[in-house]
């Protein structure tokens, strides 16, 4: 379970509970997947694998741990580690990593203003921390669910919910979403 962080903002909490949990969902379904399945095309429908979008996902969360004391975010300076989308176990193990530094607050001394960094442009974009979790997290959750679909297609049933937004969750259980962050992420837990 997470521990509060004095003084942390309780949008960060919020954030970083989403991004653990959604990580622990990735890290379940892996545990689940058969090895053959992870690094498998599934063609037509699709080009990509289920390794190569984790491998994708798990390169942006550790440019973030790796470059936030820095001020300065570049998520296009990714390792792209091929082993990564080829060896389950690797990736699990990867996996693992970035939820313990994520989980011990490999962040919690980070400058004020954050820069996110692109080689398309000149200038840096000006961000927060809170941003950059709700970024992972929504980026996150959009390749778990071409995960899902790709998982259906070789025949794994992965898990009710993963690969769903929150939002989505919520409105087709028939409730609102409140323009707020929400610790519902935990409802996403008990469903």
């Amino acid at each position: 379970m997470l521990q509060s962080k004095p003084g942390r903002d309780s949008a960060i909490e919020s954030l970083l509970s989403q991004n653990l949990q959604c990580l622990a969902e990735a890290e379940a379904l892996l545990n689940e997947l058969p090895a053959q399945h992870f690094a498998a095309e599934s063609a037509p429908a699709f080009e990509s694998t289920i390794g190569a979008h984790m491998r994708h996902v798990l390169e942006h969360y550790d440019c973030f741990l790796q470059q936030l004391r820095g001020g300065t975010l570049c998520y296009e300076a990714r390792a792209r580690d091929p082993r990564l989308e080829r060896n389950r176990d690797l990736a699990i193990d990867k996996l693992r990593l970035l939820i313990n530094q994520l989980r011990a607050g490999a962040f919690d001394s980070v400058p004020d203003g954050l820069q996110i960094s692109s080689g398309q442009f000149d200038a840096g974009v000006p961000s927060t921390l809170a941003r950059e979790l709700l970024f992972l997290y929504e980026h996150s959750v959009h390749h778990f669910a071409l995960i899902a679909a790709i998982a259906r297609s070789l025949g794994h049933q992965p898990p009710a919910g993963f690969g769903v937004a929150i939002a989505t969750l919520c409105n087709n259980e028939g409730g609102a979403v409140e323009p707020r962050l929400m610790p519902a992420a935990n409802s996403r837990l008990q469903g």
